[in-house]
């Protein structure tokens, strides 16, 4: 009983942690790739953990040192992620405001123009004098861009 508990332990204790590498190739901003394993990137993350196969040790890539990366899973499905410049618009005054950092986006179409995904923006937020939580809908953050055009627009 007590070796079944300790086996038990181990396996949940070796697959925490673990995050999931996929096959990836990393366009440089140099002009060279980087072909092998990483983890599927978030909007604003500021490194790229990258393996060059599975018993290679993790290396932190800086995402401004990358274009973009072509991930492709298990089932052969592709996934490309570049970083662009997000642009939004304020709703008061209908100006245009472009981030000051570059983000990760998701393309989901990329022919005459360009359609992407940042992330999903939904809030959870604590009601004290109910004493409950409240979500809010969770919006797609997504981006139409003109092939010639180099940044990005919000949309909600």
């Amino acid at each position: 009983m007590k070796k079944t508990i300790l086996i038990a332990i181990a396996v949940l204790f070796s697959t925490i942690g673990h995050a999931k590498f996929i096959k990836a190739v990393l366009y440089m901003e140099d002009g060279t790739k980087k072909t092998g394993l990483a983890e599927l990137v978030e909007n604003s993350d500021s490194k790229v953990v990258f393996k060059t196969d599975e018993k290679a040790k993790k290396e932190k890539i800086v995402s401004a040192d990358i274009k973009k990366i072509e991930f492709t899973d298990d089932d052969k499905n592709e996934f490309l992620a570049e970083r662009l410049y997000l642009t939004s618009a304020n709703a008061f005054t209908g100006k245009f405001s472009k981030s000051k950092e570059k983000k990760w986006f998701y393309i989901i179409y990329d022919r005459d123009i360009k359609v992407g995904c940042v992330d999903f923006a939904g809030t959870m937020k604590y009601n004290a004098s109910k004493g409950s939580t409240q979500d809010s809908l969770a919006i797609p953050r997504i981006f139409l861009e003109r092939k010639k055009v180099m940044n990005c627009i919000l949309v909600f």
